[in-house]
C-alpha cells in the first residue's frame, strides 16, 4: 500500500514552469521584484488576478492600479505566487459533479478555501507579523495529500472512512491504522516534489501535529482547520477550542479562546458581505 501511495505522489503533475519559478523567486532571499515582475508580465491571466486584486474591495485603494508592475510591487511576492498556487492547485480538484463518490475529495475545495481564509481571519485578529498571503497559500494547501489518497481504490477510502465512524477516531488516525501512513506525511511528500517553500511543507506535515512543525504559520492553520466546519454550531466551537491540543496552541500564540470565538463569531457574521476571499483568489481557471 505504502508502495502505491508513494507512486500515487508521483502521477500528480509537476508544478507549471510559471509557478515553479515563482516558487523559486519566494525562496530566494536574493531575488528581486524585477524578477517577479517579469514572470508575472509574461502571464497574462496571472496579470490580470493581480490587477483585479489590487482594485478589488478588499484593499480599497484610492486609486485604480492599471500597471502590472504596481500591483506586482504592492502584492508582493508571497501573494503573486499564493494567487498563481491557489489557481494551479485548485484546477487539480475535480469539478463538484464528479466527486462526490470519492471521500477524499467531497467537500475539500470549500474547506480548503474556508481554512485558508480563516487563517488569515485569525493572523490579523491577533496582530500577527506573519505575512496573510503565506498563510493563506498554507491554509489552500494544507490537505494536499488528500489529492494522492483520491487516486487509491475508492474501496480502500469507504475502508478508511468506515474505520472513522465504526472506532471513533479521527481521519488522520484511521489513515495512519489502515494505510500505514496519513494525508499529511504524503502531502508532505508533494510538496517536496514541487519544491514548495520550507514554511508550506512545514504547514502540510504537521497541521494536525502543530507542535511538531517549527513555522508559527503551522498552528494559525491548525486552529483554522480544527473550527472550520463548525462555526455556526456555538456548543461544538467552545468544546473544540477548549481542548489540550487547541488551548496549548492559543497559549503558544498569546490567544484565549474567548478571542477566537469572538474572532470567528464576527468573520462568520460578515464574511458574506464585506470579508469573503477576493474572486481572484478563489478562481479555478489555472494559470499556466
Amino acid at each position: 500500500m505504502i508502495n502505491t501511495i508513494l507512486n500515487n505522489v508521483n502521477q500528480i503533475p509537476l508544478l507549471p514552469q510559471n509557478v515553479q519559478q515563482l516558487m523559486s523567486i519566494v525562496n530566494n532571499p536574493q531575488a528581486s521584484t524585477l524578477e517577479l515582475v517579469k514572470i508575472v508580465e509574461q502571464d497574462p491571466m496571472l496579470a490580470m488576478q493581480c490587477l483585479h486584486l489590487c482594485n478589488s474591495a478588499y484593499y480599497s485603494l484610492p486609486v485604480e492600479v492599471t500597471s502590472v508592475s504596481h500591483a506586482v510591487r504592492f502584492l508582493g511576492m508571497d501573494t503573486v505566487a499564493g494567487l498563481a498556487m491557489a489557481a494551479y492547485f485548485q484546477s487539480l480538484i475535480p469539478s463538484r459533479g464528479s466527486n462526490q463518490g470519492n471521500p477524499w475529495l467531497k467537500g475539500l475545495k470549500d474547506h480548503l478555501l474556508k481554512t485558508a481564509y480563516l487563517s488569515e481571519v485569525i493572523a490579523k485578529a491577533g496582530g500577527s507579523i506573519v505575512a496573510p498571503a503565506t498563510l493563506f497559500t498554507a491554509g489552500l494547501l494544507h490537505d494536499v495529500g488528500k489529492l494522492v489518497f483520491s487516486k487509491l481504490d475508492l474501496k480502500v477510502a469507504q475502508h478508511v472512512y468506515r474505520h472513522v465512524g465504526e472506532n471513533k477516531v479521527t481521519l488522520i488516525e484511521a489513515e495512519q491504522e489502515i494505510l500505514g501512513t496519513n494525508h499529511a506525511m504524503v502531502g508532505h511528500q508533494l510538496a517536496i516534489r514541487w519544491q514548495l517553500p520550507e514554511v508550506l511543507m512545514d504547514v502540510i506535515r504537521y497541521h494536525h501535529d502543530p507542535f511538531g512543525g517549527e513555522y508559527h504559520q503551522t498552528f494559525y492553520v491548525f486552529l483554522a482547520n480544527t473550527v472550520v466546519g463548525i462555526l455556526h454550531n456555538d456548543s461544538a466551537l467552545q468544546e473544540s477550542l477548549n481542548t489540550p491540543d487547541v488551548l496549548s496552541v492559543s497559549r503558544e500564540l498569546g490567544f484565549t479562546t474567548d478571542q477566537i470565538t469572538e474572532w470567528l463569531n464576527a468573520w462568520s457574521n460578515q464574511h458574506k458581505e464585506k470579508t469573503s476571499p477576493p474572486e481572484s483568489l478563489t478562481k479555478t481557471t489555472s494559470s499556466s
